[in-house]
């Protein structure tokens, strides 16, 4: 018993040697050849590991293999190197923009790739030239090789860097010191202007000791078409990711008129009357085939740049069709169109290598091709297809009944409001509609205008489902060829449509029809029975086909009589039929793929909310864990962001605690939980009492907002009535003769062809009258406000001016602040001048200081000038271009807008109801204390 007591004694104290020794490693600080050698390394890591180290073996192995193999000797070496270059400089980049630190194992892989890339070269100078080498122009190539490479290396890593800052084109004056000096302007231009020299060296090298005159101008027009792309990218952030169309026409004629310049020599190299010595038609079908993978690759280049990072992608178990789907968006993309275009780079890829294996001798480069795109293809595929189920399989773990049941109620909703039945109407249609009937005689109006049913299916999206669209189709077809007799079966109609048995019976038997000349027109058949009855067979038989069908006519027998079924109808209603068919499968198919893609995407958001909550939790709870015991390592917390929390050290934290602290661990962890959710439901709560009293002020804007709307109608008429009478009363009387007959016209159809001699009047019309090409909202804002200047209308004598204008629409009394918490508090309302002599509008330009709050809430409008006031600079007095785009200005004698007001009516433009709105306002404002001055 006391050898067992000491026994025991002496393995209690090793253990807590070793948890005192654990405690006290540092593994920050511990090297990680130290790590991998002690152990102290996951077993994923270990995995990793491994798996890198056999990636590299089998490298090395295939270059030893090709090396033994082939001639050229060094040819597998150089493969070998090449890879491994490429590989230990692609991964320190991919390393750098995950970490952004450079450490000891990044800056190893990029030694290693500069020694490989040296070895690469140096041995192709060696062993690759022959004696002559200096003289030899490989040697060129060799030298632009070694130099290009590290180029490219640092121009894609400033790419990548572009990329990964937003594609954010930083100032020249960063500082903003107004000063440039030499270290911002090579921070602004990068390498760009080295690449651009040397790339334009390289071009003259090729085009001097090139292999020929057709490669050359290949190799300068593809650098050509690089730069154009990197202006085109460049033009794309620019713009706020959006590329201005002159660029994209340029683009897509140059590879359009690339491939065919391609295809044409390519045919014209296989005339040897032509003398297009040295071109070689699959040089010309590759450039051609790289010109089409290039255009397909910039549009899904362009796609993806324009997808948001959140997107969730759905493919089909048969990969098509693809759609995407956003949080921000409440219906799917379809991106079909998208997967076809890999689809045929792939093919096109694949087009290329078969071109190159019947028309190349040796045929290892096209089979090599085909092999390659064949394997892409089978890859691609096989992605597509496991991706969702994947995705799902992932989500499971993770998805509520909640989940499924929100999921579902949006995707019926959206699916509902795809599908359901609307109405079109347009009175200027309906007007177009009734002219047409009464003065187009052509055949062609009357096919638009007096087919009513082509008018309907455009208002006709009906609901119902595939299912009994196809359940009809096929009652519908069965009627075409069988009647249901007495008891209840089905036998074939007399007046039953062929179908492949009749016909072939028709052929061969009765010998008509359209297929009777392969059978002799029935003169095989009856040799064949005569063959029978001199064997003495019945008919039926030697020939089974007859128990069915005539001997003589071969038409079926025993058809069951009826009346006769109108099949011409019910074809022709097949066709629409098919096609909703086709719309109500592609909807379901939709909403199926909706549905899933919402559950993917709740479980991705519950996941990463989670995180964030038990990151919360460590960080909040840090000393409640210290007082039950469980200390965390004190390197979890790096920063004061909750996403900033080490995950690896804490499940490695997590794992070594026993069941005691893992308990209490659970138990804070649950208890923060509650009070989490708790907080959240009274969000929700708030957040849904938000939104029902949103709704409701909606609700009851919309009378008033009809209001307005029909108020504005009616002055654009009135105007617009007004614009007429002037126009027509300046008019000669000829030319006023020659409107009227044409004014119904002209009014109505506003593209309606004008004949030559009217051109004239029709363009004065457009412009003085119509307003065409011009802001009618403005325009009209322009005219009312001379017409308030002049002091004609809406104006009344005051003691601060001439004329004061008053709008009407929005008194100055309390009616016009309506039940804000201020109205009591209001005296008297004051025009601008009376509180200030000096007031002008735009005065010393606009800055965000200009802008302040009073004890109105108006703050979302304020905040919003501030920022427009920001955009165009700041203590600069000017007046910045977006603010003076929100004025409307009088028209000066100098055509110039002045805004100025003598009788304080301003224009005010605000962007409401998807649509620029003008509104006139006087300047008359709620003073809260009774003086005429404010100093």
């Amino acid at each position: 018993d006391d050898d067992e007591e000491e026994s025991s004694e002496e393995e209690s104290s090793e253990e807590e040697e070793e948890e005192e020794s654990d405690e006290e490693m540092d593994f920050d600080d511990m090297p990680f050849f130290q790590a991998f050698m002690e152990g102290w390394l996951l077993t994923d890591e270990y995995t990793t590991l491994g798996l890198w180290a056999l990636m590299v073996g089998l490298i090395v192995a295939y270059s030893v293999v090709v090396a033994s193999s082939d001639a050229p000797t060094y040819f597998g070496l150089l493969l070998g190197s090449s890879a491994l270059t490429l590989l230990f400089t692609i991964i320190p980049i991919h390393q750098w923009f995950h970490r952004y630190e450079l450490r000891d194992s990044m800056k190893l892989e990029i030694a290693l790739a500069g020694v490989l890339h040296t070895v690469a070269i140096s041995t192709m100078y060696g062993a690759g030239l022959d004696d002559q080498r200096n003289n030899n122009v490989d040697s060129l190539w060799l030298l632009n090789a070694f130099l290009m490479y590290p180029l490219i290396v640092g121009l894609s890593f400033e790419f990548l860097n572009w990329k990964d800052i937003g594609w954010v084109i930083e100032p020249l004056d960063k500082d903003g010191d107004g000063k440039l000096s030499p270290m911002e302007v090579l921070m602004f231009i990068g390498s760009t202007p080295v690449a651009v020299g040397a790339g334009s060296f390289l071009m003259l090298e090729v085009a001097v000791f090139g292999p020929g005159y057709y490669f050359a101008v290949t190799s300068i027009l593809l650098y050509v078409a690089f730069v154009k792309l990197m202006m085109a990218v460049y033009n794309w952030a620019k713009n706020d990711f959006y590329l201005e169309e002159s660029f994209q026409k340029r683009g897509q004629r140059m590879i359009f008129w690339g491939q065919v310049i391609s295809i044409l020599l390519g045919v014209a190299s296989a005339v040897p009357a032509l003398g297009l010595d040295g071109l070689d038609f699959v040089y010309c079908m590759s450039v051609f085939f790289v010109l089409y993978i290039t255009n397909q690759a910039i549009l899904l280049g362009a796609r993806y740049f324009q997808m948001d990072s959140e997107t969730v992608i759905y493919l089909s178990p048969y990969i098509f069709p693809i759609f995407t789907y956003t949080s921000e968006s409440t219906d799917l993309t379809d991106e079909t169109h998208q997967g076809v275009r890999i689809f045929k780079m792939l093919g096109a890829g694949l087009c290329w290598g078969i071109t190159m294996a019947i028309l190349i001798t040796p045929v290892n480069v096209g089979i090599t091709f085909i092999c390659f795109f064949l394997l892409a293809i089978a890859a691609v595929a096989a992605i597509c297809v496991q991706f969702i189920p994947l995705q799902l399989g992932d989500a499971a773990r993770f998805v509520s009944d909640r989940m499924l049941i929100d999921a579902g109620k949006m995707t019926y909703e959206v699916a509902r409001k795809r599908r359901e039945k609307f109405t079109l109407y347009n009175k200027e249609w309906d007007e177009i509609d009734e002219v047409a009937e009464n003065e187009w005689e052509d055949d062609l109006g009357a096919a638009l205008f007096s087919d009513k049913q082509w008018k309907n299916k455009l208002a006709d999206m009906g609901m119902e489902q595939a299912s009994d669209i196809a359940s009809k189709m096929m009652a519908k077809e069965k009627d075409l060829r069988y009647r249901t007799n007495k008891r209840g079966k089905d036998e074939v109609r007399d007046d039953a449509m062929y179908n492949y048995k009749d016909a072939l019976a028709a052929a061969m038997v009765g010998g008509h029809g359209p297929f009777a000349f392969l059978f002799g027109s029935g003169a095989f058949f009856r040799l064949y029975m005569k063959v029978g009855g001199l064997l003495k067979k019945e008919d039926e038989q030697w020939a089974t086909i007859l128990e069915d069908y005539d001997k003589e006519t071969g038409q079926r027998k025993d058809n069951m009589p009826g009346p006769n079924y109108d099949h011409k109808v019910v074809l022709e209603e097949f066709k629409y039929q098919d096609e909703d068919l086709t719309k109500a499968f592609f909807e379901e198919f939709r909403a199926f793929a909706h549905f899933q893609l919402l559950v993917v995407n709740a479980a991705g958001a519950y996941l990463e909310r989670e995180k964030i909550l038990f990151q919360k939790f460590l960080r909040e709870n840090r000393f409640k864990l210290l007082s039950n015991g469980i200390a965390p390592p004190k390197d979890i917390f790096n920063s004061s962001s909750f996403a900033s929390i080490d995950i690896t050290l804490v499940a490695v934290w997590l794992s070594g605690l026993n069941p005691d602290e893992i308990e209490r661990f659970h138990l804070l962890k649950r208890h923060f939980s509650e009070e989490v959710g708790v907080k959240e439901r009274d969000v929700d709560r708030h957040d849904q009492q938000t939104r029902e009293a949103s709704h409701a002020i909606m609700d009851k804007r919309k009378v008033r907002e009809n209001d307005m709307a029909q108020k504005r109608h009616k002055e654009f008429r009135d105007r617009y009535e007004r614009r007429l009478d002037q126009w027509l009363r300046a008019l000669p009387a000829e030319d006023k003769s020659r409107f009227n007959e044409k004014k119904n016209v002209w009014m109505r159809r506003p593209n309606a062809p004008v004949d030559e001699r009217d051109m004239d009047l029709r363009e004065r019309f457009d412009n003085e009258v119509v307003l065409k090409g011009a802001d009618e909202g403005m325009a009209n804002a322009q005219k009312a406000l001379a017409e308030l200047e002049s002091g004609d209308t809406g104006c009344r004598v005051s003691k601060h001016r001439r004329m004061q204008f008053y709008d009407a629409s929005f008194p100055a009394d309390g009616s016009a602040l309506g039940r804000c918490e201020v109205t009591p508090e209001v005296c008297r309302w004051m025009p601008a001048i009376a509180i200030n002599p000096d007031s002008r509008l735009f005065d010393e330009g606009t800055d965000p200081d200009d802008v302040f709050t009073g004890r109105i809430k108006s703050k979302w409008l304020m905040s919003a000038l501030s920022m427009l006031s920001a955009a165009g600079g700041v203590g600069d007095a000017d007046v910045d271009e977006q603010i003076l785009r929100l004025f409307v200005g009088q028209i000066g004698p100098d055509g110039k807008p002045m805004y100025g007001t003598d009788v304080g009516a301003y224009g005010v433009r605000l962007y409401k109801n998807g649509q620029w709105e003008t509104v006139i306002v006087d300047d008359l404002f709620p003073m809260l204390v009774d003086t005429e001055l404010v100093e």
